[in-house]
């Protein structure tokens, strides 16, 4: 099905094609239609229907954190927040030592920043869902503000490093966002980034969701990196929080101007139109096979629940949708969720 109406929001090219039609619209298990496409010059993936900045800031302020947070309560996200930043700082010092003047973009409830502060570093934290911002300002001391990546009220050159954990995914406006950053940045600065690739390893509808506007591989990821005043990049695939799938990208600010879009997708920063959709047609079978083992371990009541608990933390048994917990059980309990869901509801 080939779909011309908006044009691409990092070649500008205008013709793309479906890759999906469904997806998590609502909570967990909750899916619906939801147009997925790919860009045929560049391979971006994105949501056919993007929400403008307004509707964007109405939509982190009200309905987000309802629809995304899986924590039990405000502390467990903390907790979360302080523990997954252990692994992120050890990096960035390690890595960019002189850079200590911080900005969290997309902070959440900005306990990132805590580690960080400790560590010497001046920190700042800027997030559009209102619900953090509030609990950070009548919880901590933590310098955490309401606002958009499109509009940062900051001075220029105001840090030298910027750190985006799954951000960039997320705003209304890539380009303005990324010209934001730029600006904020001092000579040379530091743009540390956490994306997780469209080459996913779990349910499909959960990846492509109503919150997350645009789907990045490493390669388109670079591309809209490289044609907005950012170079020389390094990247780890060390899971620097402790979870599934991520990277890591750092590139640093540059004064230089930049490369053609059609000589860096011919030094191959793009992502080949069509391919994505074959992994996920083969991702999906081999997904289905392993939710299928899953659920014939645990039983169809969940009575041995407790032998297979015993069975991963003796690691004698591996399986692709235990992540984003620290407890045994809840990711058994999550991935039985999700392999019920694997097996009724056949990727399109």
């Amino acid at each position: 099905m080939n779909l011309d109406k908006v044009s691409c929001e990092i070649c500008s090219y205008k013709n793309y094609t479906l890759i999906q039609s469904k997806g998590k619209v609502g909570k967990f298990g909750e899916y619906g239609n939801l147009n997925i496409v790919q860009c045929q010059k560049c391979g971006h993936v994105f949501q056919e229907k993007k929400r403008n900045i307004e509707k964007n800031k109405k939509f982190f302020k009200t309905d987000y954190h309802k629809l995304n947070s899986h924590y039990s309560d405000d502390q467990e996200a903390i907790n979360s927040q302080l523990s997954r930043s252990e692994g992120i700082l050890r990096y960035l010092l390690a890595t960019f030592p002189k850079n200590k003047k911080l900005l969290d973009l997309g902070c959440g409830y900005g306990y990132i920043m805590q580690n960080f502060i400790q560590a010497g570093y001046k920190c700042a934290g800027i997030d559009p869902d209102q619900s953090c911002v509030n609990f950070a300002k009548e919880n901590s001391n933590l310098e955490v503000i309401l606002g958009s990546s499109e509009n940062l009220p900051y001075q220029d050159e105001s840090f030298d490093i910027v750190i985006s954990l799954g951000t960039l995914e997320h705003v209304s406006d890539l380009k303005k966002s990324l010209k934001e950053i730029w600006r904020v940045l001092s000579k040379e600065g530091i743009l540390f980034l956490r994306m997780r690739p469209n080459r996913i390893w779990g349910l499909p509808y959960e990846y492509f969701n109503i919150s997350t506007i645009r789907y990045f591989s490493v390669e388109t990821q670079l591309l809209s990196l490289f044609l907005n005043g950012f170079s020389s990049h390094l990247i780890t695939t060390e899971q620097l929080e402790g979870r599934n799938g991520d990277v890591y990208i750092s590139v640093r600010k540059s004064e230089e101007k930049a490369s053609s879009l059609d000589s860096l997708i011919k030094n191959g920063y793009f992502d080949k139109p069509g391919e994505l959709t074959i992994y996920l047609k083969n991702h999906y079978h081999k997904l289905l096979e392993k939710s299928k083992e899953l659920l014939n371990l645990v039983g169809p009541k969940n009575e041995n629940i407790d032998r297979v608990v015993s069975l991963i933390e003796s690691g004698s048994l591996n399986y692709p949708l235990f992540t984003g917990y620290t407890d045994t059980k809840s990711a058994l309990l999550r991935g039985i969720q999700e392999a019920h869901i694997t097996v009724k509801e056949p990727w399109i």
